[in-house]
């Protein structure tokens, strides 16, 4: 299974930061909870900036796991940023 990501960094906020320290982490969940899961190290977010954002991983999983998908989860995660000033 293919899992695809799209999404946009915007840095027309108060601040700018990156993915490397602080990576996104991807759930597939099931009625029993997780079956999948991906590490996302998104790229830097630049002030000023409204820049789209990829992520592309293939995921292995029988066909049965894959129809037990029921949603997709952000699970929490800390991380610092920086001022754009």
């Amino acid at each position: 299974m293919l899992l695809e990501v799209y999404a946009i960094g915007d840095g027309y906020q108060s601040c700018r930061c990156s993915g490397w320290q602080a990576p996104l982490t991807i759930e597939l969940h099931a009625a029993t909870g997780a079956v999948a899961s991906a590490e996302w190290r998104y790229g830097d977010i630049l002030c000023g900036h409204a820049d789209p954002l990829t992520f592309s991983v293939e995921l292995e999983m029988s066909e049965s796991v894959f129809n037990s998908i029921e949603r997709a989860v952000l699970p929490p995660v800390t991380g610092s940023a920086q001022s754009c000033s």
